[in-house]
């Protein structure tokens, strides 16, 4: 096949007829070689342009995305996404070029997804969606509508995502699409997996199984094992064997990823049945062949920490360990970045739309100025002669000037809000540092090496759990303007259980939230309570011999606000200040100072105002009993 292409195109010379022999044969190579492939279709690209011929060229360039999104290159892949785009919307409006367009949508929803910018992804796959209802084409409809579940899956909103494949499904089954149907009764059990509804989610798997067993494919095998999973998980062994064996039957001997999961489980039904030397050898294998992937790696890892502590052999445990701990410092350093590099992008764009709107303002005032300058020139010109005339030019003139002065008003208030922007952006950036103390990031490892030193290797691990947990959430949390009160209610306790274990005896905190407020339902500022609750402990209780209290208290007193009360019983705000001044420490804490500015910030551009105030607690004789900070913030 391949000799009868070649000699075809030595005896032509004519770009179109040559640009389709080079993609014809490109698509010999699909499943043998990425390099020859993107060869003949880069030739087929350029012979398209050559001759002219926009639908080789569009074919070639589709086809050529499709490879760089597989290569893993996202830049060359939307490039020639966009060049394939340009072309079809070129053409005359009809069947070909809406079923077009809805695949191309579906292409850049999926570069954006596996670049991890799952909001631009869900963005094309609704116009995917939009272009495939104009022409009820079902089967695109469903597949653009499962891919946007996945996205929300990404993203961990598991309500929108269980909306999605369900609306998915029931396209699928009015087009009576099995493999589609399959696939979302699979992604609605994995929902029901992460939840912990263990007889829910085999229910789901086993009716996404009894669909693909009638043309078993991969996605019938991939199921299987997930059934496995769920069996190990209900201490099942001998079904979730079963399963996994059933599974291996369809195995090919090229899938890596199956081959790792399958020895995973068949090491960790060995571990629960007391065959540890088996267990170990499965694990082994397993970790050898996911060298390259590291999030399997972190789940064998984690199952060997387990195996070698069964085993009494602690030191090659500790070793894993420490191995699992490195690789989770290298995500969550990675999610760390991403982080500030979406605050920094967000601030870029607004900075952009911002010269933008400086730059029209500008040109306004520009041509204001220009006309004005005309009129004056006819006016003096003619202004002897035509009274009237003159009197006419002399109102457009005030006109003139009345407009530009508007102009120059817009153009002020324009840059008094960029710069307004500006400074919100720099704060939020300000309040992710500052509830990254740097201080307490030090503490909390000096405290995990004195564990370690002193052999408490559970008490350090478990202490290390707690602060990757919480700098997760910070990362997660700080990237949204806003956040559930039942999960700003679940960092602190996370912040405060680090800081009891700190302190160990001597401290004690109380969480309080009034019955009447259900926390799930109520969203408040991000990145606004933690500074606070931080300040109390470190001012106020720190320096406090004995029993050290800090209460966190939320409260409703209207319909719309939630009360934050934070009480200490620790020096109070005086002497905190006095042993400052004899340290020679006059300046005010970075965190109290960015959460201050965010604050003014926040209260300038919104309605709903932010309320501090803070309390000095006295005795009967006026001693200090500790402090009480009052913030009043409005439901978002």
């Amino acid at each position: 096949m391949r000799k009868a292409y070649l000699h075809q195109l030595d005896t032509t010379v004519d770009f179109s007829a040559q640009s389709k022999i080079y993609y014809q044969l490109s698509d010999t190579y699909t499943f043998e070689s990425d390099s020859l492939q993107e060869f003949y279709l880069k030739k087929s690209y350029q012979s398209a342009l050559k001759g002219n011929n926009e639908i080789r060229e569009m074919l070639a360039a589709s086809q050529l995305s499709s490879l760089k999104r597989w290569q893993g290159a996202y830049d060359s892949a939307l490039f020639f996404l966009n060049k394939a785009e340009t072309i079809v919307n070129r053409q005359s409006d009809g069947l070909r070029k809406t079923r077009a367009l809805t695949g191309m949508m579906s292409n850049y929803g999926k570069i954006f997804q596996d670049i991890g910018d799952y909001e631009k992804a869900i963005q094309y796959l609704l116009k995917a969606i939009d272009y495939a209802e104009d022409e009820n084409l079902g089967y695109n409809k469903a597949m653009a509508m499962m891919n946007i579940g996945s996205n929300y899956l990404a993203m961990n909103d598991d309500q929108e995502a269980e909306e999605y494949f369900r609306r998915s499904l029931q396209y699928a089954d009015t087009i009576n699409n099995l493999q589609l149907q399959s696939w979302n009764y699979q992604y609605i059990g994995t929902i029901y997996a992460k939840r912990e509804m263990l007889d829910s989610t085999l229910n789901y798997y086993r009716k996404a199984i009894n669909i693909s067993k009638a043309d078993p494919t991969s996605s019938y095998r991939e199921v299987l094992v997930l059934i496995s999973e769920v069996f190990v998980e209900k201490a099942s062994y001998d079904s979730a064997l079963t399963y996994l064996n059933e599974a291996k039957l369809y195995y090919d001997g090229t899938n890596k990823t199956f081959q790792i999961k399958y020895l995973l489980l068949l090491s960790k039904i060995s571990y629960n049945r007391g065959q540890m030397i088996t267990a170990k050898n499965q694990a082994k294998q397993a970790y050898l062949l996911a060298q390259k992937d590291e999030k399997a790696r972190i789940e064998i890892l984690r199952h060997q920490v387990d195996v070698f502590r069964k085993t009494g052999e602690y030191e090659k445990a500790l070793n894993k360990k420490d191995e699992l701990s490195a690789l989770k410092n290298k995500f969550l350093n990675e999610e760390k970045i991403k982080a500030i590099k979406n605050l920094e992008i967000k601030y870029e764009t607004e900075k952009l739309k911002g010269e933008k709107a400086v730059a029209e303002n500008q040109i306004k005032i520009a041509e204001a100025e220009s006309e004005k300058n005309r009129s004056l020139f006819i006016a003096s010109v003619i202004g002897t002669f035509l009274i009237i005339i003159s009197a006419m030019f002399y109102f457009s003139k005030l006109k003139q000037a009345k407009k530009a002065e508007l102009i120059k008003l817009e153009l002020i208030a324009s840059q008094k809000q960029l710069a307004l922007e500006k400074q919100y952006r720099d704060s939020e950036l300000k309040a992710l540092k500052a509830q990254m103390n740097p201080h307490f990031i030090f503490n909390v490892l000096n405290s995990i090496q004195e564990f370690i030193i002193l052999n408490k290797k559970d008490l350090a691990s478990d202490y290390l759990s707690m602060f990757a947990e919480l700098i997760r959430s910070y990362l997660h949390f700080s990237n949204s303007g806003s956040i559930s009160l039942r999960d700003e209610v679940d960092t602190l306790e996370k912040y405060l259980e680090l800081e009891t274990l700190r302190f160990e005896d001597t401290f004690s905190y109380d969480l309080q939230v009034d019955e009447g407020i259900y926390p799930e339902e109520f969203q408040i500022p991000t990145m606004i309570i933690q500074p606070y609750v931080e300040n109390a402990i470190k001012h106020g209780l720190f320096h406090k011999s004995g029993d050290r209290k800090l209460t966190v208290a939320f409260t409703k007193p209207e319909t719309d606000l939630i009360q934050c009360i934070i009480t200490d019983n620790g020096i109070g705000r005086a002497n905190a200040k006095k042993r400052n001044e004899a340290k020679g420490n006059t300046h005010k804490s970075f965190a109290m100072e960015a959460i201050a500015s965010r604050l003014e910030l926040y209260n300038e551009k919104s309605k709903n105002k932010i309320g501090i105030e803070t309390l000095d607690l006295l005795g009967d004789n006026q001693e200090a009993l500790g402090t009480q900070v009052i913030l009043t913030i409005p439901l978002i």
